[in-house]
């Protein structure tokens, strides 16, 4: 478009006249705000905010790193930039267990308490098998107000109580603060006004109260507050929110010093504060300004109520997949399924999503690859809703690759790669009329896990057209006289199988799951499992079910 001009706050990926695929963007993010932008006409800016810092005579500023590249694909061509950027940032990522939890937010907002905590707790613990996450993580609504961090009246036992509770139920305890800032009101703001951002001619508080990591007396105390949350009150996941809102483009102690360098030197505070095992999320955070110094990070906004959070959510999660396990961890916000069904005088936030939006959700959740937190009353959902959620679990550690991340606003076509002999894609139509998607395969038995429809062997290209706001996941599984093509119980499961002179050995991938056998011959015998023919238009089908709690089968076939 004429006199448009494609804007960034980190890089931009476009395709030029030529058909040249062009990657353009800062590769380090240590100093200042960026912005950059590619206009029609070809030109390029790039843009570092000094924040009005004055500049004495024969002075100089050093920026960050820019990058300008070319790639033959976008994507890969983004997730090899991520990796750029985390080697200049030196991004040392910990081999955490994905994780996995339940947050009090989207369901009580700030009204909780140690019952509601226990409520969800007692929940969770009954279907551990079902649903084993790892964290339970207290949001806001706990303590007495930003900056005295405290709890309140309604948790009068005081935090190390519950999160004792927590451990003992065998879950790691999590907790939500906003460590940049403070409430006009504190005791902390009161006692040292000198610790926060001034304005550039005066000595007043810039804006909302910042807290100046350039002072020492600040660094301390962070620390202090960081190390009680951790080793005294022994909580192993801290969510750090309203970050972005929080730091003041103003005066600092040191002069030199500037927004991003606060934010980053106040998570270096936190992170060495707490234990090895303490995982420190950001959230409302600048995304790669963060790189290195959090374990994960909230690459989406807020989820709400309707079906349109769910596509804003996920226009940003998949657009940002190459940031995923490169720069950090990648959170696309908390998993909702309730309908109003599910919901009391405690719920803070009614949701009017349909069966299949919620279905959507789900499959969009398990492309993401990254963080999952449940955020309903756990008490009031019924048992298809537990087994929904269930088939999240084992959980999906990779992001998906958007195949159409040039073409939509929010990509819908999403390569989840290969477990073993099967490459999983979903499918998702954001759209409010029937939408037509397609990706490229080689030969391979197709799968529907939604429908559980064997859908045959099929060749080079799949078709499938999606009502508005539904959503398909799809198994591709190699080409083989007889192959496990499907399961009933995991959105992404990782099949071992082999098939060798007529025999075919597998293994099921969770306690009383059905496998999905598709083969060119009859069965001779079934070891480790039950196997009964499907009726389907697309040749032999087996449903195998485990025997005696067994963990693989093996399957002979008549001879020819």
């Amino acid at each position: 478009v004429p006199d448009q001009t494609v804007t960034g706050a980190d890089n931009v990926a476009f395709v030029d006249a030529a058909g040249t695929q062009v990657l353009f963007g800062f590769a380090t993010y240590e100093r200042y705000y960026p912005a950059i932008g590619v206009s029609h006409e070809g030109v390029l800016e790039a843009f570092l905010d000094m924040e009005s810092h004055p500049l004495e005579p024969g002075e100089s500023l050093v920026g960050d790193w820019l990058y300008l590249g070319t790639c033959a694909d976008i994507p890969k061509g983004l997730c090899e930039f991520a990796d750029l950027v985390a080697r200049q940032m030196q991004v040392q990522l910990k081999p955490w267990e994905m994780p996995t939890g339940h947050c009090s937010w989207y369901y009580y907002l700030d009204r909780i308490s140690e019952q509601t905590v226990a409520g969800n707790l007692a929940a969770l613990s009954a279907d551990r098998d079902k649903l084993p996450i790892r964290y339970i993580q207290i949001d806001n609504g706990w303590s007495t107000e930003p900056g005295d961090w405290e709890a309140n009246a309604r948790f009068p036992r005081g935090m190390k109580a519950v999160a004792d509770d927590i451990r003992a139920q065998g879950y790691l305890p999590g907790i939500w603060l906003m460590p940049f800032t403070a409430a006009r009101t504190s005791r902390l703001f009161q006692a040292h006004p000198d610790w926060f951002v001034k304005n550039w001619k005066n000595d007043e508080i810039y804006g909302t109260p910042s807290l100046d990591f350039s002072v020492p007396a600040v660094r301390e105390h962070i620390f202090n507050l960081f190390r009680r949350l951790s080793h005294e009150w022994g909580f192993r996941y801290i969510k750090l929110d309203a970050v972005i809102v929080n730091l003041a483009p103003g005066r600092h102690r040191d002069q030199h010093w500037t927004a991003v360098m606060n934010l980053r030197e106040g998570y270096r505070v936190m992170r060495s504060a707490v234990t090895e095992d303490t995982f420190i999320l950001g959230c409302t955070s600048p995304l790669a300004q963060s790189a290195g110094v959090v374990d994960g990070m909230r690459v989406s906004c807020d989820i709400f109520d309707r079906w349109e959070a769910v596509k804003d959510v996920f226009m940003r999660v998949f657009k940002r997949f190459y940031y995923h396990k490169r720069l950090f961890i990648n959170d696309p916000d908390c998993l909702i399924i309730r309908t109003s069904a599910n919901e009391d005088e405690e719920c803070r936030r009614p949701c009017v999503r349909n069966a299949e939006e919620i279905r959507t959700f789900v499959t969009a959740m398990a492309a993401s690859g990254g963080i999952l937190m449940l955020s309903d009353k756990m008490s009031l959902l019924d048992r298809s809703q537990i087994e929904l959620l269930s088939k999240l679990f084992p959980v999906n550690t990779e992001a998906a690759v958007p195949l159409d991340l040039m073409e939509s606003n929010v990509p819908g076509v999403l390569d989840l790669g290969r477990r073993g002999r099967t490459r999983i894609m979903a499918l998702i139509n954001w759209t409010d009329v029937d939408r037509e998607l397609r990706f490229e395969i080689n030969r391979g038995h197709v799968f529907d896990f939604w429908s559980q429809r064997y859908l045959g062997l099929c060749d080079h290209r799949i078709r499938r057209t999606l009502a508005p706001h539904a959503s398909a996941l799809l198994f591709v599984t190699d080409d083989a006289p007889a192959a496990v093509v499907g399961v009933d119980d995991c959105l992404c499961p990782a099949v071992e199988q082999e098939y060798r002179d007529g025999v075919l050995t597998a293994s099921f991938v969770k306690p009383g799951e059905k496998a999905m056998v598709a083969a060119a011959r009859e069965i001779q015998s079934c070891e480790g499992g039950r196997a009964r023919p499907v009726e389907t238009a697309f040749g032999r089908l087996y449903e195998v079910t485990a025997v005696r709690g067994a963990r693989t089968f093996r399957i002979t076939f008549k001879p020819e």
